[in-house]
Parts: structure tokens; sequence; C-alpha cells
């Protein structure tokens, strides 16, 4: 995975924690994803499928886990483990 990808990856685990974003996933995902920044073709497409199939409501869980976890002070490593 080169800096890029991961990048885009990164923007698209912080577009995670905007209740907007994890509604708005499931009508329109290449929309979405443009309005948060996040370049569709940098995202491996298992990851985009996986995300499509998930509800606002499974999102929201993700991002409260990875708030948790994050003021909790765990390592972004220990981090990675969760999803």
């Amino acid at each position: 995975m080169d800096s890029d990808q991961e990048a885009q990856i990164l923007k698209l685990g912080k577009a995670i924690n905007d209740p907007a974003f994890r509604e708005a996933i499931q009508s329109d995902l290449d929309q979405t994803l443009q309005r948060h920044g996040v370049d569709k073709d940098r995202i491996p497409p298992d990851v985009l499928a996986v995300l499509t199939t998930l509800s606002a409501d499974e999102l929201a869980v993700l991002a409260k886990v990875k708030g948790a976890l994050m003021r909790a002070g765990v390592s972004e490593h220990a981090r990675a483990e969760w999803v």
C-alpha cells in the first residue's frame, strides 16, 4: 500500500465519524466519498463493498469504538486490530 492510498483510507476513517456521511453513503457512495475528499479509486474494492453493506447504525458503532480507543490512549497499531 502506498502513502496516497493510506491517506485516502485515513480520510475515509475520519468521514465515518460524521453522521451525515454514515447516512448518505448508503444511498450515494460515489457522491458521498467525493464530498468528503475521498478518492474512491484509492480505496480497496473489498472495503467499499463492506461499507455499503453496513447500516448507518453499524457504522456509528465503528466510530464509537474508534473514539473510545483513541481517548483511552490505545496505540494506532492496536486500534487497527479492532477493525
